[in-house]
């Protein structure tokens, strides 16, 4: 039966396909899927994708179907709805069952990526456009006093300062995705407990330290009410979205969380591996990563970008490199915090510590140019590396 509805719907979709093609010297129609699945390019790839329409200035007529392009099979077709509310504000969001035929018999066709709208680098801001222009996504009056109520829940009063804490294991997607296997990764996983000297010296500075996330398997148990964890006792969409938005910054060991504050031009600490994934467009960044070791011995950040060793995305391929990897420890992690209340209270000057690293981040962006997949990833260049552990990591540069 599947069989021959496919065959049905060929016979009527292929010829508007053609159709589409003889017209698009003067009107281009793409079709546009938006992954609905994964918050991190659900928020991140539309908000991308908005700006790029307004840099990159188009002579032709260009017409985008969108849609919300999801595996059938898992339990949420849908990451956030909060999300998708506010997309479906932006853009007009056509049914999946109607568009998603045209896109399926697009990727028969040779020349298939020309009637697919997409970013140029994904859910990178390549070109520092969240620089140049103000976010695309606001919330309604309603949702602002909704966020506001929900804030006081958590003890949260207008004015208090408080910052999200993204800390990454496997719970979520061994939940949520239960029929694929995301081991592959696991070497992005982080030990909450190496967080908590630094939880306790933000509690210090009178911020409320905001444990962000659906699912985690392990717990810290300290004892305040300025430490706040939503894990596995929240699951609130909207309440993600106004923390991720409205905090004063974010500590995030990069997951699908950390699209919100990014989106929302919030300033990051990413604690990143591997180092290629770096987030390096804008000065609100500060970047850092775990400790490297090819066959037992340390080696430096330098080292690995002259060695071609820092763009793994899979667990296999650090073991066949003997390649290993060690979490910061929680004086490291401690450190990093403190970097980064420096540079917000302007004790830190971004300019004079980016110059300072300048011969390591020209070796980052030339070895980015030589890997194929990552080429010409990064275009604008403005964040630094933690200054705390910058000797440390890059001992060679």
């Amino acid at each position: 039966m599947k069989k021959i509805i496919k065959i049905f719907l060929a016979i009527i979709i292929i010829p508007l396909l053609i159709l589409i093609r003889i017209i698009s010297p003067i009107i281009l129609i793409r079709f546009h899927p938006i992954n609905s699945q994964r918050l991190g390019h659900f928020l991140s790839n539309v908000e991308i994708y908005l700006c790029e329409k307004k840099f990159f200035k188009r002579r032709k007529i260009i017409i985008d179907l969108n849609f919300f392009n999801f595996d059938r099979t898992a339990k949420k077709q849908i990451c956030n709805f909060q999300v998708g509310l506010m997309i479906k504000r932006k853009l007009n969001i056509l049914p999946t069952k109607l568009i998603y035929p045209f896109f399926y018999f697009n990727s028969f066709f040779k020349d298939k990526e020309k009637f697919i709208a997409k970013n140029f680098y994904s859910d990178r801001d390549a070109h520092g456009l969240f620089d140049q222009y103000k976010n695309n996504f606001e919330f309604t009056k309603d949702e602002e006093e909704r966020g506001q109520e929900l804030l006081r829940g958590l003890g949260i009063k207008k004015g208090d300062k408080f910052i999200c804490l993204n800390v990454r294991d496997s719970a979520f997607l061994e939940s949520y995705f239960s029929n694929k296997d995301f081991s592959y990764h696991q070497y992005r996983n982080w030990d909450i407990a190496n967080f908590q000297l630094a939880i306790e010296e933000l509690i210090n500075k009178n911020y409320f330290v905001i444990r962000v996330g659906k699912k985690s398997y392990s717990k810290l148990n300290l004892q305040s009410k300025k430490y706040i964890d939503l894990n596995n006792n929240f699951d609130d969409d909207f309440l993600d979205i106004y923390l991720g938005a409205k905090c004063d910054f974010c500590i995030t060991t990069q997951s699908g969380f950390d699209s919100i504050p990014y989106v929302f031009r919030r300033p990051i600490l990413y604690l990143t591996v591997p180092i290629s994934h770096f987030h390096i467009s804008s000065k609100r960044y500060l970047l850092a990563t775990k400790h490297h070791f090819l066959k037992g011995n340390k080696i430096s950040l330098n080292s690995l970008l002259k060695k071609n060793l820092f763009h793994f995305n899979y667990n296999k391929e650090f073991e066949e490199n003997d390649l290993e990897l060690k979490e910061l420890s929680q004086t490291e992690i401690l450190n990093l915090t403190i970097d980064m209340l420096n540079i917000l209270n302007d004790k830190i000057n971004i300019d004079a510590e980016r110059d300072k690293q300048n011969l390591f981040w020209k070796n980052f962006l030339e070895s980015n140019k030589n890997i194929k997949k990552t080429k010409n990833l990064h275009v604008v260049s403005e964040a630094i590396f933690a200054p705390s552990l910058y000797k440390k990591m890059i001992s060679d540069v």
